[in-house]
């Protein structure tokens, strides 16, 4: 299966891998050894570096691994011991980095970079704040990647999994690692609501939504850590809304929109209020909470939606022979500028169905910071 096709639909832009460099470009780009590389991306040439790189190894599907083996450790204790821990947080920043390039084409070299940086974690000695910082982020990139089960071992997702038991043996308080778990067994939703039917032969593939209430308990159960709540309120209030339990659905989702904390968090749980509300014919509220969602974060999803509305709004007003307002001008500037926009903002609703994937742009800038590599 392609690698974080099946979830949600619509390609993510990626914050790293830009177009790939001309085949004489490349030959040449071959020559930069990782200490090189790392150094200029100390320097903040962060994305040229990635870039590079992930084009001169692409076609080698683990030669990353021993380019990281040889030259890193030597280039982590250049400086001394007082700055081996920062320049260490920076090469497996760095390795995440890389595995992010490659996400959508090869993912088993960036599977392997972040196994190998996780290794690395593991031997440098006793937990630290930067690589409890570090695995969230991993996470959140492995979880881009939710696989279905293998014939050898009837297990999904088990890149996922081996990595929570990494994270529970160094940080064994860390309470999204009961996130996680609800988020793989969310994904048997995205996976598998569907049933088939036959009609004169035919297969039809149908909505099953019942296998959303599946989820619901292990959600329940993230939610005891005050930590994974307000996300688990946002899961839930979406699951009830396919569930067709609007009230429920309110009830989550307005407790999950509370807060700054997340704007991507927030941003969700309006667009899922205002889906709520024109479901039930609410389309007042309804418009209001997509103008809420839209504030928030000028995404996509939430421009669509108000346009949608908007321009509903102005048709009714017409027909019932009000004044003619200016609600469809309104709507096709700000659809506009959110497609003008799309390019370099991703919409937290496509990357929904990922787990933690939205997170990932907060938590590399925090690790980028870190290290001293913003």
């Amino acid at each position: 299966m392609t690698p974080r096709r099946p979830v949600v639909a619509g390609a993510m832009v990626l914050c790293v891998l830009a177009a790939a460099p001309p085949r004489a470009a490349r030959s040449q780009q071959l020559t930069i050894s990782l200490s090189d590389a790392l150094t200029y991306y100390e320097a903040g040439e962060r994305d040229a570096v990635v870039r590079a790189l992930t084009a001169a190894k692409g076609s080698d599907t683990f030669a990353l691994i021993p380019f990281f083996e040889h030259d890193s450790e030597a280039w982590i204790q250049a400086d001394g011991p007082a700055e081996a821990g920062r320049r260490r947080l920076l090469v497996a920043t760095f390795a995440l980095e890389t595995a992010y390039a490659g996400l959508d084409h090869q993912w088993e070299v960036s599977k392997a970079v972040v196994q190998w940086a996780c290794e690395m974690w593991r031997k440098s000695g006793p937990p630290t704040p930067a690589e409890h910082t570090w695995t969230l982020a991993a996470l959140a990139l492995l979880e881009a990647n939710f696989v279905p089960p293998s014939r050898a071992t009837g297990l999904a997702n088990p890149d996922v999994r081996a990595h929570l038991k990494h994270i529970t043996e160094r940080f064994p308080d860390e309470p999204r690692v009961s996130l996680a778990l609800a988020l793989l067994k969310e994904y048997e939703f995205w996976t598998g609501h569907y049933r088939l039917r036959g009609v004169s032969g035919a297969p039809i593939f149908i909505h099953n939504d019942d296998v959303a209430a599946t989820v619901l308990p292990a959600l329940d159960e993230a939610a005891r850590q005050a930590a994974n709540r307000p996300e688990a309120q946002l899961r839930r209030g979406f699951l009830e809304y396919r569930l067709g339990r609007s009230e429920a659905a309110l009830a989550d989702l307005t407790a999950a929109a509370a807060g700054d904390d997340d704007l991507t968090r927030t941003y969700l749980a309006q667009l899922f209020i205002g889906w709520v509300h024109e479901r039930e014919g609410r389309k007042a509220e309804a418009t209001a909470w997509f103008r809420r969602a839209y504030e928030t974060l000028p995404a996509l999803s939430a421009a669509l939606a108000l346009g949608v509305r908007l321009y509903e709004d102005e048709a009714v007003a017409v027909a019932n022979g009000d004044v003619h307002g200016d609600e469809r001008d309104e709507a096709d500037t700000l659809v506009e500028a959110a497609l003008l926009g799309a390019a370099g903002r991703t919409d937290p609703w496509k990357d929904y169905g990922y787990g933690d994937l939205r997170r990932w742009p907060a938590l590399i800038a925090e690790l980028r910071a870190m290290a001293g590599a913003s």
